[in-house]
């Protein structure tokens, strides 16, 4: 499931293909992949944010600013390509067709990508990590005497309040590599 790094290079791929690109039509793709026109909004500019395991995508114009909350699920991710090539891609969820002939594609097989309109989910997250790492570092180390410190330190990676972003995946990976056992105190271990 992607989490933080793959989300930021995500939204990052996104950005730098959208930037300076105006879009005509957004499209829901059904199984088969039969695209549904969403009817929401024209000629619109794109812009993409993440916030450690969400990713957000902005359609905006003068009169209207809608946003798309992206879960990436286990095998999601994007591809910018020209249209007439977007029905190559299997499992595309969502197109976005550019009024230059290209198309931006959410797509992913096993446990697919899902969106939804609407910002964030409301998650309580603290800083980001990879974009944020001098305030996550300080909000960490500020709240020490907290009770989820308390926790081992495989339980309070989790907590997305302080270790925003971080996953069973990204968990496991840390711990491994620092060679930490799991099961030691969060307040220990840090």
């Amino acid at each position: 499931m992607p989490e933080l790094a793959e989300l930021k290079i995500m939204s990052d791929y996104i950005n730098q293909n959208v930037k300076d690109k105006t879009f005509k039509k957004i499209y829901h793709v059904e199984k088969g992949n039969i695209p549904v026109d969403s009817n929401l909004i024209e000629n619109f500019k794109v812009e993409s944010v993440s916030n450690g395991k969400e990713l957000v995508l902005r359609v905006y114009h003068d009169d209207a600013d809608l946003k798309f909350s992206i879960f990436m699920g286990m095998s999601g991710n994007w591809l910018f390509t020209p249209t007439e090539t977007w029905s190559d891609r299997k499992f595309t969820r969502m197109r976005l067709d550019t009024t230059d002939g290209n198309s931006l594609l959410l797509y992913g097989l096993y446990m697919g990508p899902k969106y939804r309109l609407g910002g964030f989910t409301g998650v309580k997250r603290g800083f980001d990590p990879t974009k944020e790492f001098d305030s996550f570092k300080k909000e960490v180390i500020s709240n020490l005497d907290k009770k989820v410190f308390d926790k081992p330190i495989c339980e309070a990676l989790l907590d997305q309040k302080y270790f925003n972003g971080i996953g069973n995946y990204l968990r496991s990976t840390i711990l491994y590599y620092l060679d930490v056992n799991p099961f030691e105190t969060a307040r220990t271990v840090i």
